[in-house]
Order: C-alpha cells, then structure tokens, then sequence
C-alpha cells in the first residue's frame, strides 16, 4: 500500500515538466480488501496487467510519450515492474525503471520456508510446494523470466 504524501524530491521534478503518475493495482491495500485479495497468490498476474493497463492509459491519453515513462518500484512493487519489464512489448514503452529492494527471485525465496517471512508470505504468493502455485509464481518471478529483448 501507498499513503499519499509530499516529497521535496518531487517538486524539481514537476518544475522541469514530468508529470507523477501513483498506479494502485490489485494486490495492495489502497482499494480494499477485495482489491487486495483479488491480486494474491493464483491472481498475482492481474498486478503486472494492471500495471501495463496504467502505462498504456497514460500513453493513450498523451500524458506520456512511448520511452519517455520511467517507473518505479519497491519490493513487491519491484516484482510487479520486473515482470513487467520481462514482456517485450511493454518494456519498448518504458524508457528507465528504478527498482528499490525489489522481490525479483520469488520461486528460490518461496521455496526455502527457512528464509525469514516465507512461510508467512505463502497467503500472499503461494506455496511452491503446491504445483499449480510453483507454476504461476514461475511464470512471474522476474529472474526465471529474462527475456533477450533490449530493458
């Protein structure tokens, strides 16, 4: 989840023209309980098709030019940009990404309950000992997914 606030980092930005853009796709908190759980686990994938959904409004509505978008994201935020950019045609679209502490080898981490936090995090990802979920979560996890087109 994202709560709004103000960053003085922000302000050089918007005095030389780049416009902020906050996407709230399923999986966080900001809409609810159901938005939240409509973006876990079997359904993870409907946050990175938000995402690309969020890229292609602002492409779509001119607010943004095609490699003029740079986004950003942090921990599963991260993975979310990650898997993202793992898909040939929406990285043509983003011309930087900043990924802080991002999630990005999701399947080796899921599949060692004695990492801090995994165990605990199956609710959210899944159990890779179930086959259905080390299935999705691979199709996701950024690092099994590199791709050999330009990020």
């Amino acid at each position: 989840s994202m709560t709004p606030d103000f960053r003085p980092e922000h302000l050089m930005l918007l005095r030389r023209g780049w416009v902020l853009a906050w996407a709230h796709v399923r999986g966080g908190g900001e809409r609810g309980r159901a938005w939240h759980q409509a973006g876990r686990q079997l359904h993870k994938s409907r946050s990175v098709l938000d995402l690309s959904d969020a890229v292609r409004f602002l492409l779509a509505q001119g607010i943004v030019a095609p490699g003029a978008l740079c986004l950003k994201g942090s921990s599963a935020g991260g993975f979310t940009l990650g898997s993202l950019l793992n898909s040939r045609e929406d990285a043509a679209l983003i011309g930087a990404a900043i990924l802080e502490v991002p999630f990005l080898d999701v399947l080796s981490s899921m599949a060692d309950p004695l990492l801090p936090l995994t165990t605990h995090e199956y609710a959210e990802w899944g159990d890779p000992e179930y086959p259905e979920h080390e299935m999705n979560i691979r199709s996701l996890s950024p690092y099994e997914n590199i791709g050999s087109h330009s990020y």
